[in-house]
């Protein structure tokens, strides 16, 4: 099976790409949620699955700290239904988010615990009470309502039947890696663009389970000129991959080439051939480029890139 290709960008108030990624042939469109760099991803999910028809949408991605799960789930599911079943969500341990907050990525005991709580929310399935307070010293207390037991969305015994959000969990190092396996749908890698890295990564996940599902975030940037797409993408890249277990200290052309995919069409064909071979459903493409570049090297990706992917015979996979 071909993988799927799927852009990230901003969730930008009054700025909707979603239409323009759909008519170019993009399989999903990944809305970041960092509350103090972008507007609500939620809010431009929604206008995005009412602007569109097909398209893939996802949050790319969300966080324990910054949204109850229960919240969580109640907006990813209303999402869901409105679009017609076509989102995605992603939980990772949280990056520029809780970064602008001063706070730390979230430990993987509490990622795994906050994933499952979400799977059971949009499941419309009970989550224990001590589960759903989070810790919080306060305990809901009323002489005619009883403290409850446990949690759940209600109203989603109102809703028609049908498959709930797929959630992803984005992980960069081993033990994540090996938990995303056996508590997500899909284990969404986040380990730069090195084919052995990124290898050895897949290996890890489908030691823990043998039929995972895999997707992985890839910095790509289409440019005839790789020096300029180096200067562009570095800033962005740095950023990103300060979270996926690399220990760079300095951003050496050598270090750009190995965490990203910098450079004319063909070369960046050639490398996400080799990625593909891996055996990954799903590849998240971003840029750490603004504005009208990271738009011109998504257009040259979907136009030069992708079709080769897209021509890929059947059967290539896993080894």
């Amino acid at each position: 099976m071909n993988p799927q290709l799927w852009a990230t960008v901003q969730s930008t108030p009054g700025v909707h790409e979603a239409p323009e990624l759909e008519a170019a042939g993009w399989d999903g469109v990944t809305f970041g949620d960092s509350q103090c760099l972008m507007g609500d991803a939620y809010v431009a999910l929604t206008a995005a699955a009412l602007m569109t028809s097909r398209i893939g949408l996802g949050i790319g991605v969300t966080n324990p700290w910054t949204r109850h799960p229960a919240v969580t789930a109640a907006a990813a599911m209303s999402a869901h239904i409105e679009s017609g079943r076509r989102v995605a969500l992603g939980i990772g341990r949280g990056d520029s988010s809780l970064s602008r907050l001063g706070l730390a990525p979230v430990p993987l005991p509490q990622l795994l615990s906050y994933t499952r709580a979400v799977r059971t929310y949009l499941r419309g399935g009970h989550v224990p009470a001590a589960t759903a307070r989070r810790g919080a010293p306060q305990v809901f207390q009323d002489r005619l309502v009883p403290l409850p037991d446990d949690s759940r969305l209600a109203w989603l015994d109102r809703v028609p039947e049908g498959s709930e959000p797929e959630v992803f969990l984005v992980a960069s190092g081993p033990r994540t890696i090996r938990a995303a396996a056996l508590t997500a749908e899909v284990t969404a890698l986040s380990v730069g663009a090195d084919p052995d890295r990124l290898r050895e990564a897949a290996k890890i996940a489908r030691e823990a389970r043998p039929d995972v599902r895999l997707a992985a975030f890839i910095h790509v940037v289409v440019d005839e000129d790789t020096d300029r797409a180096r200067m562009t993408a570095a800033d962005g890249i740095a950023k990103f991959a300060r979270f996926s277990h690399h220990r760079a200290t300095e951003l050496t052309p050598r270090f750009l080439d190995s965490f990203a995919i910098l450079g004319p069409a063909s070369y960046c064909r050639d490398r996400m051939l080799e990625l593909a071979d891996i055996g990954i459903e799903r590849f998240h493409i971003a840029t750490g480029c603004p504005g009208d570049y990271r738009k011109s090297s998504y257009e040259a990706f979907i136009h030069d890139v992708a079709p080769a992917l897209r021509k890929r015979s059947e059967g290539v996979g896993a080894p």
